[in-house]
């Protein structure tokens, strides 16, 4: 058996981002609508590195800080559904299994 530890993880996984609908419509009210929304969900992983550091992001003209968005860490697709690939994944960190 081998172990094999990588201190950077972005040729494996993607960042996710939601709004905390309760959060950004108390601040925002009107101006959260579904293109924001839109926008938050469309936020690419390096963007929300960035927002996780800052703790905080533009996005539609609207300053987004800490709280207001529901951030998930999942391995990219094909590794998900690889046979030779087992992955687990939460924000404090990430483990691969080769299966073969």
């Amino acid at each position: 058996m081998e172990l094999e530890l990588k201190s950077t993880e972005d040729d494996f996984v993607v960042y996710k981002a939601t709004a905390d609908n309760r959060e950004m419509g108390q601040a925002f009210g009107k101006k959260f609508d579904k293109g924001a929304r839109a926008a938050v969900e469309n936020l690419s992983s390096d963007m929300i590195r960035q927002y996780l550091k800052t703790e905080s992001i533009e996005v539609n003209g609207l300053n987004i800080t800490a709280g207001m968005l529901k951030i998930s860490k999942d391995f990219k697709e094909e590794y998900q559904k690889s046979t030779k690939w087992a992955v687990a994944s939460s924000m404090l960190s990430s483990v691969m299994l080769d299966t073969e």
